[in-house]
């Protein structure tokens, strides 16, 4: 239905070489495959086994192909992506039900995240930014799992704090890109492996536990 009340030429599906950073796609199936949008380069990566019942669902990637087509066609240019019909079910960025809820579903359902596929698990930490937060999203924003199923918040990339609570990305609007990194929180655990997440910026894994901890040569 939504295809049809659309008057732009993108097919559903094409023969495509694979992007990982959101360099361009020519087809629906091509965009949402890639680690990174082409609009906002924030994080798609609708690939097999990166599935999650509250941040990366079904009606996620309907908002997404929605934004990647500019429907809804009569919506405003900051409300594609956003449907009435599945604004119930929808991710923290899409719904102001889910925005409200979040404490009630997160406890029927858990908190847990989507993961990285395996083809974004490296370009997803190599990328210069790689996470954004919507208005209400959350510390965390739309920060994935990482492949040990360490959990990450969005900071911004310029700030150096002492602190997992301090750093954090600036909120953004549903259409604003992406302009954070996902990275551990200090005091968190972490792995000193190359598809392992970061800890946030100025910190670096350290220690005999590895943990992140503050460093003044961090990256």
């Amino acid at each position: 239905m939504y295809w049809l009340t659309s008057s732009n030429a993108i097919p559903p599906s094409a023969a495509h070489s694979w992007s990982a950073v959101g360099a361009g796609a020519s087809s629906v199936e091509q965009e949402l495959s890639q680690c990174f949008s082409s609009k906002l380069h924030h994080r798609l990566d609708f690939n097999p086994g990166t599935y999650s019942l509250l941040h990366h669902n079904c009606n996620k990637f309907s908002s997404e192909a929605m934004r990647y087509l500019d429907l809804p066609l009569f919506s405003s240019a900051e409300d594609k992506g956003r449907h009435p019909a599945i604004s119930f079910s929808a991710t923290r960025e899409e719904s102001w039900w889910r925005r409200h809820l979040y404490k009630a579903t997160s406890a029927l359902f858990g908190h847990e995240r989507s993961v990285l596929s395996k083809k974004c698990q490296v370009p997803f930490f190599n990328n210069g930014t790689n996470c954004r937060r919507v208005s209400g999203g959350g510390r965390k924003g739309d920060c994935p799992m990482d492949m040990f199923g360490n959990s990450m918040r969005c900071y911004d990339p310029s700030q150096r704090a002492s602190a997992g609570e301090e750093g954090v990305a600036p909120e953004v609007s549903y259409q604003g890109s992406a302009n954070g990194v996902c990275g551990i929180s200090i005091g968190e655990r972490c792995y000193s492996y190359r598809a392992a997440a970061p800890c946030q910026p100025g910190a670096k894994c350290l220690g005999a536990v590895s943990v992140c901890q503050p460093s003044a040569d961090a990256d």
